[in-house]
């Protein structure tokens, strides 16, 4: 029983571990993705700086732009129709009618309710790691990487080489990936 006790407590532990690393992953992921956008447009007259800050400015802009003109009509129809629904006021087929009812008498529709609240705990969740991932991308963009470099220093001297490769063979790859999309 103590085995078993402890392997869930490393499972909850490695959870946690996983929960505060994982927009480090997602701010990796777009920075390696926008980095070779970024080295297209910096030249002598214009530096990489005021490319990065250009570049996260429109896109945080054409972000909160869409999330501002679609979130709450998508969120005003839901909960419209959840009350046209409970009030009687949407005909639907008989046989869809008798399974809502069904659904309604046995419970089933707070279940489905509890599932969509988790859903939008689960999406908030969700978009707080992916807006910390933009942030923390914005400072690798705007360092241009030196950070990971420097951390690869306090990684011991046989690996170091090892994992400079593997970056710049991750960095070649997506530059070749966003390469092939336009």
């Amino acid at each position: 029983v103590y085995y078993v006790f402890t392997l869930f407590q490393i499972h909850k532990l490695l959870m946690y571990i996983f929960h505060l690393v994982f927009p480090f992953f997602i701010a990796l992921f777009i920075h390696f993705l926008l980095d070779p956008i970024i080295n297209y447009f910096e030249s002598d007259r214009l530096s990489r700086k005021i490319v990065v800050v250009f570049l996260y400015a429109c896109f945080s802009l054409f972000g909160f732009l869409l999330i501002y003109s679609f979130a709450p009509y998508i969120a005003d129809e839901c909960i419209r129709f959840y009350n046209d629904y409970c009030n009687g006021q949407i005909s639907v087929h008989p046989v869809l009618k008798s399974v809502f009812d069904f659904f309604n008498d046995n419970g089933i529709t707070d279940y489905l309710m509890g599932i969509l609240n988790g859903f939008t705990q689960s999406l908030f969740y969700w978009i707080s790691n992916l807006a910390l991932g933009v942030g923390i991308s914005f400072y690798l963009s705007y360092d241009d990487i030196h950070v990971i470099e420097d951390i690869v220093t306090y990684i011991p001297f046989y690996y170091q080489s090892l994992y400079r490769k593997y970056l710049k063979k991750l960095k070649l790859v997506t530059y070749s990936f966003m390469k092939s999309l336009f």
